[in-house]
């Protein structure tokens, strides 16, 4: 029989071990050790899955406007917690395995079961330290395919769309889907991410190669099909310069 159970105003999963976030409202979605999943209230999901996952459950009184004040600078993560409290949004982080959100995540787990003057206080500022870290790693570990909230941010669209179609999109497609000039959106893209158009595509197709490695048996040939990169060598190239392995030694590295 399942166990199942429902998340709160706000719960947080951190994978300790590889383990699968299943519910009715978001799928089935893998977790490596120290991927981190946030979610709002309502979201019905199965407990065994997630016997390697350390759970953490907050309920609205824990956040106050002095809170909301000093993660106001990390902008999807303040609106995440200002969405209605029945909004079954949910942000899944791509982070690595950390000896830091490790012990963080160990320290908040010790202070909910403190119920002394201090653990109030104490509950903010490891939230507040939480939400800095994922805020930083942001565009490198946020899920876009995996993640609701990022289309209602300044050029999330444009993330979103990429995201969705990350196998077969173009600047151009693109621009069409999101309303944009392709010429416009190419020098808009790079003015706020950094990075141009086909930097960060090609930054999606390698991260959901690495992830496809760690979670299925899929050769490696059939997932540079699957992820876009049809071009064997330039596909291992960058896979190289990205991860510093090969897919190979990447799949068993994090498999074993």
């Amino acid at each position: 029989m399942e166990e199942m159970a429902e998340t709160q105003y706000l719960s947080i999963f951190m994978a300790k071990h590889n383990c699968t976030f299943v519910s009715a409202d978001t799928g089935s979605i893998f977790l490596k050790r120290g991927n981190i999943l946030l979610a709002r209230s309502g979201i019905r999901y199965n407990c065994r899955q997630l016997a390697d996952a350390s759970i953490l459950h907050y309920q609205r009184q824990s956040f106050d406007s002095l809170f909301f004040t000093q993660i106001a600078d990390c902008r999807i993560l303040y609106d995440f917690l200002q969405s209605s409290d029945d909004s079954h949004e949910y942000l899944m982080f791509r982070t690595p395995a950390h000896t830091f959100t490790e012990e963080l995540t160990a320290q908040m787990i010790a202070n909910e079961s403190m119920q002394d003057s201090y653990s109030d206080k104490l509950r903010k500022l490891l939230l507040v330290a939480l939400f800095t870290y994922l805020d930083r790693s942001r565009p490198d570990t946020l899920s876009l395919t995996e993640s609701t909230m990022v289309s209602m941010h300044r050029f999330g669209r444009v993330l979103k769309y990429m995201g969705d179609h990350y196998a077969s999109c173009t600047l151009k497609d693109t621009a069409i889907a999101t309303g944009y000039n392709p010429d416009y959106l190419s020098w808009r893209f790079r003015r706020i991410t950094g990075v141009t158009f086909q930097e960060k595509l090609l930054d999606m197709r390698l991260s959901k190669a690495a992830e496809l490695l760690v979670s299925t048996n899929i050769t490696a040939e059939a997932i540079i099909q699957q992820v876009g990169l049809h071009n064997k060598s330039y596909f291992y190239r960058c896979f190289i310069d990205k991860y510093g392995c090969t897919p190979a030694v990447y799949r068993k590295k994090k498999t074993d």
